[in-house]
């Protein structure tokens, strides 16, 4: 038997070479059988680590790039991994697959194509744009076979180790070089012709003339002489300088209004003290320098409005109570605001002013008796301040808004839950929200809501607000001080004002010619077909599309093309065009599509998919329609091996072995899980919004949790991930890390050690044991890890930290919930399902 080619990508995950049986003085268990593919009967999984970072690529013909019928082809080997099923459940349960250590670092991966001269390019990161196939279908056949959509993930603003380009064409005439038909940015994949004079877009393939002031002659390769000079000729991710043509006003100053909720609501649970701190803290590092404006608003049952004019010694509060009664929406929009200066202030000019502001506020309304929260009118006086000019507008709200225009009512009804009518708690309660944010998205005016409410507050309403103006919602159930998440708001708010920011922004993703955007998933209000409006957008979110062949359509080529263009507003004032070029190899290879599939991305699409239909369709809809793509997926990979495959076998391809992980991990997931175990709605449309703009690392570690040895990783020096998640890691001798990237929960055994316990809480009984040590000699490959596991790359939210004593605790329930593979009373175990999953493919 002989083995397939060593070194494979596997979805952009380079496979290790594996050794032949002679090799490792082992027998061949049927390893690199027939079309190559791998059995595993009586041996452990290959394992994969993750593509280094891209090197300097190398030219040559496309990687990958096959045309033509499966028939006129030779035949590609096919690798897969194959479990036993007996009594419907997988009785190899040492083979299952399962998450690596490095599945849980947000690795670069390579996905695009080499350049296509003879000269190296910088290909784009897949943190940047990042697709499910690492190769397309060339015709509407294959893809209908296939049959799920092309993924894609965008996160235009990730953070990046390198500079990125910028290139200014301004001096050309005020104009950007791009293709005059289909307007695609200049990218690596432009082809010269004609000595120089034009140029080919790699997109629609329409020759265009090359402007004199760009010209160039072309050396005997047909390259130009200046090529190595030319960011946008060598780097596949850049940003232009946008000409005027490109500003429909002035670029406005970066624009910050808070607006916080002082009912004694919020000065009990001690949210108001979190922002304010938050606030008195960061509010220097804010982005924009001199330019940035900033502006306080704070409201009970009325609105309270301050002057912070930098002509004053002290801020001056005006209360308004005339938008807060009774008036209607068009009422409340036309009140007028009590003074038209100091509002909006410069913040640096009145930075001692603001600071006192913020001292005093915790004080000033420390003994309010108000329970009511006017948070529509509020509302309406921050989008009325901001609407001139745009800006970001960040609303602290601590119950549900009781008063005014936008006043919920408590809908919440527990007979609804595990019902058809459940997803109705998932769908706004009216459209006041989205209307009102659709008004402030026109205004370029993003809307972020920190929610902290002790009762229902309806998010799913509200959450209308960040959705439809690019914006973000934090949510902390219940808010409490001892829980740490006044720590966790400090975080968050701290994160918002100092990350990087771009304002008044447009997106668009071009797909190559006979490929379409058929859905769209993110924070966004969608302009015409395709044109995404983000009155902010920051290094946090990203986005994602579903792309399909048109009917009836064969892609001309051996690569198709995947362009993100974002228009925006750097913090500096100058407008700037970042453009995210990928160029991915066209096939009609079946096989080939299967080894070249990204996992991750396919997850993050599949997952955005099911999000979106379980509010409009219900959960139990939602979870059929993700296990049905899956199913599709296996049954058609098992049609492409031969007959003489093992009925009572699960084969699952290399590329695709931890999707039935993911799928009954989701199952037992606040986003998907049934609720017969009464799942909070307002949790579960937390969830929602997070998972709809969160990269994919980070989704990743929410829906599989990552289970670390702590003990081991003390005595070992690096991180030590138990690759069971289940409740047989529960030993009573261990210390445990359970991470789901929004909180660290500490499980300590019954029988710990007491110098272990020193070592890691700093206390001999675990009765004491309280918080993580300060960081010592001892203890540094722990706090390594932590420091790690809070980065904003890859978190969900920022994680508070939870001790859990076994047999003790009453979190230890919600924290077995955790346990994927475990069964619960509304799923079934790991095991279990990948026998289910068998018998569905089979049927």
């Amino acid at each position: 038997m002989q083995g397939g080619a060593q070194g494979q990508q596997y979805g952009g995950y380079m496979g290790q070479p594996q050794p032949t049986p002679e090799a490792a003085g082992t027998p061949d268990y049927g390893q690199r059988g027939p079309m190559g593919m791998s059995g595993y009967a009586a041996q452990p999984p290959p394992q994969f680590a993750r593509g280094a970072p891209p090197g300097p690529p190398t030219a040559g013909p496309v990687p990958g790039a096959v045309h033509g019928s499966m028939q006129q082809q030779p035949q590609e080997q096919l690798h897969f991994k194959a479990l036993p099923i007996a009594g419907g459940r997988s009785t190899a349960d040492s083979m299952f697959p399962r998450f690596k250590l490095e599945d849980h670092h947000d690795e670069d991966v390579v996905q695009s194509v080499g350049s296509p001269g003879p000269h190296p390019i910088k290909p784009c990161s897949s943190n940047f744009i990042r697709l499910s196939h690492g190769a397309i279908p060339s015709n509407s056949n294959i893809a209908r076979q296939w049959s799920v959509p092309i993924g894609v993930v965008v996160h235009p603003m990730a953070p990046s180790d390198w500079e990125i380009p910028v290139v200014d064409f301004n001096h050309m005439g005020k104009k950007v070089i791009r293709c005059t038909k289909c307007r695609t940015y200049i990218n690596p994949f432009f082809t010269f012709t004609d000595g120089g004079h034009r140029m080919v877009c790699n997109v629609c393939k329409t020759p265009n003339v090359v402007p004199p002031e760009y010209f160039c002659a072309l050396d005997q390769n047909g390259v130009r002489h200046d090529h190595a000079r030319r960011p946008e000729l060598n780097s596949c991710t850049i940003e232009l300088v946008a000409p005027p043509e490109y500003m429909n006003r002035p670029c406005q100053d970066p624009a910050y209004l808070f607006a916080l909720d002082v009912s004694a609501h919020a000065v009990r649970s001690g949210m108001l003290k979190a922002a304010c701190a938050a606030l008195r803290e960061h509010v220097n590092a804010l982005p924009g320098g001199d330019r940035t404006l900033f502006g306080l608003l704070t409201y009970d049952s009325t609105v309270h409005f301050y002057n912070l004019s930098p002509k004053l010694s002290t801020a001056k509060m005006m209360v308004c109570p005339e938008i807060t009664f009774e008036l209607n929406a068009a009422e409340v929009e036309n009140v007028e605001l009590p003074f038209n200066e100091g509002l909006l202030v410069p913040l640096r000019q009145s930075k001692d002013l603001i600071e006192d502001l913020l001292d005093r506020i915790p004080r000033l309304w420390e003994n309010n008796k108000s329970l009511e929260t006017c948070f529509g009118p509020a509302l309406c006086a921050g989008a009325k301040i901001l609407g001139p000019i745009g800006g970001k507008l960040v609303m602290v709200l601590s119950e549900m808004p009781s008063f005014g225009v936008g006043r919920l009512h408590n809908r919440d009804d527990k007979k609804l839950y595990g019902t058809d009518k459940e997803k109705t708690l998932l769908q706004p309660q009216d459209e006041w929200y989205r209307k009102k944010a659709t008004a402030c998205s026109e205004d370029q005016v993003c809307i972020d809501v920190f929610l902290g409410g002790q009762q229902y507050m309806d998010t799913a309403t509200i959450s209308q607000l960040p959705k439809v103006t690019g914006g973000q919602m934090h949510f902390y159930r219940g808010f409490s001080v001892d829980r740490g998440d006044d720590q966790r708001m400090q975080h968050d708010m701290a994160r918002l004002m100092t990350r990087e920011t771009g304002f008044e922004a447009v997106m668009r993703l071009r797909t190559a010619v006979g490929l379409k955007i058929t859905n769209f998933f993110g924070n966004f209000h969608l302009r015409g077909k395709d044109l995404l409006a983000l009155p902010n957008i920051d290094e946090d979110k990203a986005f994602g599309f579903e792309v399909a062949l048109q009917p009836n359509t064969m892609l001309n080529g051996n690569t198709a093309c995947f362009q993100t263009a974002l228009l925006y507003t750097h913090v500096s004032g100058q407008r700037r065009i970042r453009v995210h070029t990928v160029n991915v190899p066209v096939t009609s290879s079946m096989p080939q599509m299967y080894r070249l599939v990204d996992w991750p991305c396919m997850w993050a699409v599949m997952l955005r998919n099911a999000i979106e239909q379980a509010a409009a369709e219900g959960l139990t809809q939602a979870r059929s329609a993700i296990l049905d793509k899956l199913v599709a997926m296996l049954k058609n990979y098992r049609s492409c091996l031969p007959a003489s495959q093992d009925a009572k076998t699960l084969i699952l391809p290399d590329s695709m072995q931890l999707l039935p992980l993911l799928l009954c991990a989701a199952f037992k997931n606040p986003v998907l899980r049934c609720n017969t175990e009464g799942v909070d709605p307002d949790e579960r449309a937390a969830h929602h919004m997070r998972a709809m703009t969160t990269p994919v690392a980070a989704s990743l570690r929410f829906h599989c949790p990552a289970i670390y040895d702590v003990i081991a990783t003390l005595e070992e020096g690096t991180p030590q991930l138990l690759s069971v998640n289940g409740r047989e890691t529960l030993s009573p001798t261990k210390i445990l890390l359970i991470d789901n990237s929004w909180q660290h929960l500490f499980w300590i055994g019954r029988r710990v050690a007491p110098q272990h316990l020193d070592a890691v809480f700093g206390v001999e009984s675990s009765e004491d044991a309280k918080e993580v040590v300060a960081e010592n000699i001892q203890n540094q490959a722990l706090w390594d890890l932590l420091r790690h596991l809070e980065s904003p790359k890859t978190s969900w939210q920022f994680p508070t930290t939870t001790i859990i004593r076994a047999g003790v605790s009453p979190l230890e329930r919600l924290m077995l919930r955790g346990l994927i593979e475990d069964e619960l009373a509304s799923t079934v175990s790991y095991s279990n399902f990948l026998g289910q999953l068998h018998r569905l493919i089979l049927a």
